[in-house]
C-alpha cells in the first residue's frame, strides 16, 4: 500500500508499514542527536552520518536565513570530501531554487537532478557529486521559517523512502536547536 504526498518538485511516495517501523527507528535515532550535540555544526554533521547509510547521501548542505540583511546563507556543507564550518556564504536570489523553496516552505524532491532548476551557485553546492536525487526541507520554528536542508543522494529515489509526517518531530526539534544557536552565529 502507498500513498502520495505532494511536494513542489512531485510526488513523493511514502513507505510501507515495515518501512515505516523502519523508518521510525531512524528518526528516533536522528533525535537522540539533539540530546548529544550542543554545537551546530556537530549536530548537522551528526545529522548527515545517521542519515548517509539510509539514503546514500553524498552531500549535506545547512542554510539560514539571516534577519539582519534578509538574505540565505550557507553555513555547513558535508561531504565525502570534507566538511567546512563557520563559513558564511551567502546565496544570490537570481534563478535560485533554493530561495524559491524557503518563500514556499515546502519540501522540495527532485530525483532527476539533471534537469535542475537552481543557478549555477547552487548546482555547484548542491551536486558536486554525480547526484541522482535531491531534497531540500525547509526549517521551522515558532511558525517562521529559519533555514533549509538539502541532502543529495547518490540513489535514483532516495528520498521517496521518507516518510515525511514522520520527519516533522525532527524537523521541529532541528528548528529550536537552529533558533537558540543562530543569534550565536552573527549572522
Amino acid at each position: 500500500m502507498q500513498d502520495n504526498f505532494a511536494t513542489t518538485g512531485g510526488p513523493v511516495t511514502l513507505i510501507t508499514k515495515t518501512g515505516r517501523r523502519s523508518w521510525e527507528l531512524v528518526t528516533r535515532s536522528v533525535s537522540a542527536l539533539f540530546r548529544r550535540n550542543n554545537n551546530i555544526y556537530k549536530l548537522f554533521f551528526s545529522l548527515y552520518k545517521k542519515l548517509k547509510k539510509h539514503l546514500s547521501l553524498s552531500t549535506a548542505v545547512l542554510i539560514v536565513h539571516s534577519v539582519r540583511d534578509n538574505t540565505l546563507k550557507v553555513i555547513a556543507v558535508k561531504n565525502s570530501k570534507h566538511a567546512p564550518e563557520g563559513i558564511s556564504l551567502t546565496l544570490p536570489e537570481q534563478d535560485s531554487l533554493l530561495h524559491s523553496v524557503f518563500r514556499d516552505g515546502h519540501p522540495y524532491i527532485e530525483n532527476n537532478p539533471e534537469n535542475f532548476r537552481g543557478n549555477f551557485y547552487e548546482r555547484k553546492l548542491l551536486l558536486g557529486e554525480p547526484s541522482k536525487s535531491l531534497a531540500v526541507f525547509p526549517i521551522h520554528n515558532n511558525g517562521s521559517r529559519i533555514g533549509l536542508i538539502c541532502l543529495a543522494s547518490t540513489q535514483a529515489q532516495a528520498f521517496d523512502i521518507i516518510d515525511l509526517p514522520l520527519l516533522h518531530p525532527v524537523a521541529a526539534q532541528f528548528g529550536q536547536f537552529l533558533a537558540k544557536t543562530t543569534a550565536d552565529l552573527n549572522l
